[in-house]
């Protein structure tokens, strides 16, 4: 939540004041670099833009604006989905988004949620 939203004069957060969110932040960036665009010119453009704007991120120091955390029940799936990734070569970023999980608020990727979706992740 920012200050002024709730009426408070509380201090602002820069980035690398959050180790938690820079380490998610940085796990994020080598999973870009490291991953194969499987010879495709546009995932590699994709990757690219990602770590850019990573980086730019970074550099700056932005300022930290959170919302209140708010959860979907689909976040009941989100312990075994980390589970998963532990197998896989994201540790890094896993134990990034495990630190992080009660601060996230999580929304949907659509402006109108698709009919088929909609009982699945209310």
């Amino acid at each position: 939540m920012n200050a002024s939203a709730a009426g408070q004069n509380a201090p602002i957060q820069k980035l690398l004041d959050c180790p938690d969110w820079t380490y998610c932040l940085r796990d994020t960036y080598e999973i870009y670099r490291r991953s194969s665009a499987g010879g495709s010119g546009k995932i590699r453009a994709h990757q690219r833009a990602v770590r850019e704007g990573i980086s730019g991120v970074l550099k700056a120091n932005c300022e930290i604006h959170t919302t209140p955390p708010q959860t979907k029940p689909v976040v009941a799936h989100l312990r075994r989905a980390l589970d998963e990734g532990r197998r896989e070569r994201h540790a890094g970023l896993i134990r990034g988004i495990e630190a992080l999980a009660s601060q996230l608020s999580w929304q949907y990727g659509y402006e109108k949620v698709p009919r088929g979706l909609e009982r699945k992740f209310d």
